[in-house]
């Protein structure tokens, strides 16, 4: 699908009427990734960001996110959660495509925490609150749902250490570096198994919870409100990777926000990051303990669940340090920063709670 189709599909599908069209209302921005996305801002009506994926068979695609949308909507979910999701407007799964709502003044949090230079505690309440009802969403173990392939992979970054020709074939040269690196790590694939073991598909989870992917939005009475967009992997998995993911994103904002040149250990830089960690740890834990005690009645042992929340911070940096390398000829700095914050968080969870989360894991509190 080019640019210049979308807009004719649209009309063809009765979204966007031709006078949009003739009175240069309608304009196609392309925001490619994994799929061809495309955002169709309007002044009047609706506004669509479209989906047309890049591999007919594959497994996550935007007609797998059109499933997820159809079982939430059909699930007891939570006004809250319901509220989180894009509209979706269409769907047409022998072509892949998929069309939802597009918040066209919404903004992502990565450039919200950036434009404001802090990190708001309502933000980690709200994301607290939501992914424990997010995980709570009841689905069905059964094989018709897996029929519907609505089991989430595991985090890709669990095979850095052995990673797939197909992964290596799309790797640049420093990502190649990065793989290398992983793998020169002591015990460091021993522990990445581990955590391939002991992923426990245990509740409904979105599995790509990343910045990127939550909108701050406002509702019609103008208070601020979290949308959720970029569900293709979401499914049943474990609850632990999402609330992980979700801080490692902290993390990789504050390693991102310092200066390092490779003149000296990154450790004499830590003073002059632009976002210092100490002024995250309070949403940290705002986050966390929201989350907790919403998700209380599910969550098991506290401790054992934060140590695996803060292993997979650990993986998401080490994921995150890949995804920053992949369009550079050679590695810098910063990905080797990700990269072994990432190993150290992942080597010994206990101490990088308490010190780089600023959480207590004796009693699964801040």
């Amino acid at each position: 699908m080019r640019e210049s189709d979308v807009l004719e599909y649209l009309i063809a599908q009765g979204l966007v009427d031709t006078a949009s069209i003739v009175d240069g209302q309608a304009r196609v921005l392309d925001a490619s990734r994994r799929n061809q996305n495309f955002r169709v801002p309007l002044d009047c009506g609706p506004s669509y960001f479209v989906k047309k994926g890049a591999e007919r068979d594959a497994v996550v695609c935007p007609a797998r996110e059109a499933d997820v949308y159809d079982l939430m909507i059909g699930a007891p979910c939570s006004a809250r959660v319901l509220g989180s999701l894009p509209r979706m407007y269409h769907c047409n799964r022998d072509e892949n495509i998929l069309v939802v709502e597009l918040h066209g003044r919404a903004e992502d949090l990565r450039n919200y925490h950036r434009r404001l230079g802090r990190f708001p505690r309502w933000v980690a309440r709200q994301l607290g609150a939501l992914f424990a009802e997010i995980h709570a969403t009841p689905v069905p173990h059964t094989d018709a749902l897996s029929g519907r392939r609505l089991v989430s992979p595991e985090p890709p970054g669990i095979y850095l250490h052995r990673p797939g020709l197909t992964v290596l074939d799309d790797l640049s040269a420093a990502g190649l570096e990065i793989i290398r690196l992983v793998q020169q790590f002591p015990d460091i694939g021993a522990q990445l198994d581990d955590l391939r073991e002991g992923w426990r598909p245990a509740a409904f989870i979105h599995q790509d919870a990343r910045w990127d992917n939550v909108l701050v939005a406002r509702s019609p009475g103008g208070r601020h409100m979290l949308k959720i967009v970029d569900w293709e992997s979401a499914g049943l998995g474990d609850p632990a990777w999402d609330i992980g993911a979700l801080l490692g994103d902290y993390l990789g904002f504050w390693i991102g926000s310092i200066p390092l040149n490779g003149q000296a250990a990154p450790d004499r830089y830590l003073q002059h990051a632009a976002y210092p960690i100490a002024r995250m740890q309070p949403a940290i834990g705002t986050l966390w303990q929201t989350y907790r005690q919403a998700a209380a009645s599910t969550l098991g042992d506290a401790e054992s669940f934060l140590l695996r929340v803060t292993r997979y911070a650990g993986l998401k940096l080490m994921q995150t340090a890949l995804e920053h390398v992949q369009d550079m000829p050679e590695c810098d700095m910063t990905a080797v920063c990700l990269l072994q914050v990432g190993v150290n968080m992942l080597q010994r969870p206990r101490d990088a709670a308490g010190i780089i989360l600023g959480l207590s894991v004796e009693d699964g509190a801040c």
